[in-house]
């Protein structure tokens, strides 16, 4: 039996791309691993970053047997040193110079390390990656930093906020900040890392600081006596940051989010589209207002209309435009759908045999798991759906819908989890007339049925929260 790891690496950069950079895996046969084979799926970098613009490599379906030495070789274009990521769980961030080659070896952690990294912080990953060449201390930084202060993506601190006193709270993050600060200091000394390096370095780090400062935000008076400071010499109009990092443009986005929510007149897309217009100046403008335009179709918003309009006059990306006017037409055909379309969609099980969605609705109460072998918080999820799975086996089915676009994909991930149960793989996925109507735009997602059929809940809690057990509780006692 062949099981299975996905392996994918992600780079994000806006400029034109010139050189090349080679990328090196490698597999060693003597590496103590608990899986047979891993399976590899390596991304293209994406020159202008709308959601969905990612490309498989032509060689993305890779398997690394150990029963022998293999490594693969390949390489990406990008002009500008940049910092990427590989999507191994949350993945190791690593940063891209051009021209150089980036080599590294792959080994499964020991099951006692899976979930801690230094014993101390959540894992990031499930890979421990180990450099080599000249710049392998460039390429160990991100993780580096992650090993002594956790991974710089989870803005989750879990701190207690009793009575409103953010002291400890403000405290806690800017300690951690400074912390960071001065261990790359003395990391970049000691192994003589260049100051444009240190410099993008210095930014994720900065921009990590402030993301979690921005997701304990609360409300008016709390952003306006405690964070506003932080934020006053920050220059967000930074194109270079913006697209040569990962978490700056992440930064940006959820700082317009909040910050034009302060002075809440207007409807806060609008308003925020229409602040972000005039504050920012390409490409970072076109980027930011594609995003609210595209979350205004997305959502049905009254006023998308007018919004598509007023950024085909000014957007200087056709790459955006087309985007936009695709995603319209396709809102629109969704419009169209009724609930038998959606539920008249094919689906296939293991063995491939083809069967429709409601045929699954009979007796019993259904939840059905949206879910993907690629999708991050959908695996971590399972385990919950699997509980429950017994816990309600006489009066609940649980059917996990897998929206891979590759079958073998969904096979191998199935096969590596050792995962039983009722499971299906939907034709078309995100391109369904099922997922068209139920707005299904991202995953996990969990539809409720009771047991004539009919729809209890098209958005259900995740099974890892409290309310899913109560939800599920009380439609079976009624």
């Amino acid at each position: 039996m062949i099981k299975s790891f996905f392996f994918l690496f992600f780079s994000i950069t806006s400029s034109d791309l010139i050189c090349q950079t080679t990328v090196i895996y490698k597999y060693k046969r003597d590496l103590n691993l608990r899986s047979d084979s891993i399976f590899l799926r390596f991304f293209k970098q994406t020159n202008s970053p709308y959601e969905g613009d990612r490309e498989i490599h032509p060689f993305s379906k890779t398997y690394f047997s150990k029963n022998d030495t293999n490594y693969i070789k390949y390489t990406i274009k990008l002009n500008d040193t940049t910092c990427s990521f590989n999507d191994d769980l949350f993945g190791h961030e690593v940063i891209i110079i051009p021209k150089d080659t980036l080599e590294f070896t792959l080994e499964m952690k020991p099951i006692e390390d899976s979930f801690k990294l230094n014993k101390k912080f959540p894992s990031p990953w499930m890979l421990n990656l180990y450099f080599s060449g000249k710049n392998k201390f460039i390429y160990e930084i991100f993780d580096s930093l992650a090993f002594v202060s956790g991974d710089l993506r989870n803005s989750n601190l879990n701190i207690n906020i009793v009575n409103g006193d953010y002291t400890k709270l403000l405290d806690t993050i800017f300690n951690i900040y400074k912390y960071r600060l001065d261990y790359l200091n003395k990391y970049c000394l000691n192994h003589n890392i260049p100051k444009n390096i240190q410099r993008l370095v210095t930014n994720e780090i900065r921009s990590s600081y402030l993301i979690n400062l921005l997701s304990q935000y609360k409300d008016t008076l709390n952003y306006k006596t405690n964070f506003h400071k932080a934020f006053e010499d920050i220059e967000l109009n930074d194109s270079v940051l913006f697209f040569q990092t990962i978490l700056f443009s992440n930064l940006v986005l959820m700082y317009e989010r909040i910050v034009n929510k302060l002075n809440n007149t207007e409807i806060p897309l609008v308003k925020t589209y229409s602040v972000c217009k005039e504050k920012y100046t390409n490409p970072i403008r076109d980027y930011l207002l594609h995003v609210y335009v595209k979350n205004a179709i997305i959502n049905k918003e009254k006023f998308a209309d007018s919004l598509l309009f007023d950024f085909k006059q000014i957007c200087t990306n056709l790459i955006y435009l087309n985007y936009l006017d695709s995603l319209k037409v396709i809102y629109k055909q969704k419009q169209k759908l009724i609930l038998l379309d959606a539920l008249n969609d094919s689906i296939i099980d293991t063995k491939g045999n083809k069967i429709k969605i409601k045929n699954l609705l009979k007796d019993k109460f259904v939840v059905l798991d949206c879910w993907a072998s690629w999708c991050k918080p959908c695996l971590l999820e399972l385990p919950f759906s699997m509980s429950f799975q017994k816990i309600f086996k006489e009066k609940v089915d649980f059917i996990f819908l897998s929206f891979d676009r590759d079958k073998s994909s969904w096979l191998l991930k199935l096969k590596s989890l050792k995962f039983k149960g009722k499971h299906y793989l939907l034709n078309k996925n995100f391109e369904s007339n099922f997922a068209n109507y139920f707005n299904i735009n991202s995953i996990p997602r969990y539809l409720i049925f009771n047991n004539k059929g009919q729809l209890v809940s098209d958005d259900a809690p995740r099974p890892s929260e409290k309310i899913f057990t109560k939800m599920i509780d009380k439609l079976i006692t009624k």
